[in-house]
């Protein structure tokens, strides 16, 4: 995992890839903010901690946490304060956050559902969700498996997935 996230953190400032996912989130979380620059937002899965900085950090405190241990020393060696967890069980409190995030993170934990559930309860009521999931099982190729990816959604299953968790 270790080289996967060398090779993310060097690509994630210039790869089209990452540009065109910011161009379509940013956005999304700008509308969220509406003019807010106090929110307090909680990247789940937060990988190398980039997003924290470069996406999500203008618009409040931002907090990241991850389950892989590489990635987690690798965000605060770039000193992004973040806690090692399991996105299946948040360790923060209840109604504390405005806005929740999970980039390319639920299609890879065992109970997509609990992770759901826990970013519902960690937000404040009328709080925000922004996730990134992949999609169209026809798309998944040998970088599904690296990336341990179980599963993929078309917009009904996602749509069901977020209305479980009361989203």
């Amino acid at each position: 995992m270790g080289d996967l996230l060398e090779l993310t953190a060097r690509a994630e400032a210039t790869h089209f890839w990452f540009h065109g996912f910011r161009g379509y989130v940013a956005p999304a979380i700008q509308q969220i903010a509406d003019g807010r620059r106090n929110l307090r937002i909680l990247d789940c899965g937060c990988g190398t901690g980039y997003n924290l900085r470069h996406l999500l950090q203008p618009y409040g405190r931002a907090f990241g946490f991850d389950f892989n241990a590489d990635a987690v020393r690798r965000a605060r060696a770039a000193g992004r304060p973040l806690a090692r967890a399991d996105i299946q069980r948040i360790p923060f409190r209840s109604n504390t956050f405005d806005l929740a995030t999970s980039f390319d993170v639920v299609q890879s934990v065992s109970d997509d559902r609990a992770a759901l559930g826990e970013m519902a309860r960690v937000l404040k009521p009328g709080g925000s969700v922004i996730l990134n999931v992949t999609a169209l099982d026809l798309l998944r190729g040998d970088h599904s498996d690296v990336w341990g990816e179980l599963r993929r959604y078309t917009r009904d299953r996602a749509a069901v997935l977020l209305g479980a968790a009361g989203l």
